[in-house]
């Protein structure tokens, strides 16, 4: 079932009324990713799809997954497909500006922009190229990250980034 077949199952036993969460518990029983099933669900919950607001709860476990598919993409790149001298992970653990789209789940793309260092950690730009809610492409933030960790560990911080893209996190609209 592609991803578009996925929200329209959720869709129709919505409307069947059965709940989001035993839908994707009978979706992820026979056999569908988590990671996809979530990925429906968020596309679901944004209002481009259901008649309501996207949850807060959505959109932090959707910004979640985007980041951790994103350095999952950017550590299984080889070097010949990496832009300048090193991937992603690499250029946040050196603080290397370093800039990349990528696409973490479909209709999901961010830009992030290893800026460099600052006196408190590394300061990257993070934001939405293409998102299901469009008031959410465009926006951006800055975090500053401590270079100690792995970037997939830092960037589920936002507490240390601020910006207008921080703020709708904050507000989940």
């Amino acid at each position: 079932m592609a991803r578009g077949d996925l929200i329209t199952y959720i869709t129709k036993g919505v409307s069947q009324g059965h709940t989001v969460a035993s839908l994707r518990e009978h979706l992820v029983s026979h056999g569908f990713t988590a990671t996809d099933v979530d990925a429906a669900i968020a596309i679901y919950h944004s209002p481009s799809v259901s008649s309501g607001k996207p949850r807060k709860i959505i959109l932090f476990v959707s910004f979640s997954v985007a980041l951790f598919m994103i350095v999952l993409f950017s550590l299984l790149l080889s070097e010949e497909t990496c832009d300048g001298t090193s991937c992603l992970a690499e250029s946040f653990m050196t603080c290397t500006p370093f800039q990349t789209h990528m696409e973490v789940l479909e209709g999901l793309v961010l830009d992030i922009a290893i800026l460099g260092s600052v006196d408190t950690g590394c300061s990257v730009r993070i934001a939405f190229v293409e998102n299901p809610n469009p008031a959410w492409i465009g926006p951006s933030m800055i975090c500053v990250y401590d270079t100690v960790l792995p970037i997939e560990e830092a960037m589920q911080d936002l507490t240390r980034c601020d910006g207008e893209l921080a703020h709708l996190y904050v507000l989940g609209k």
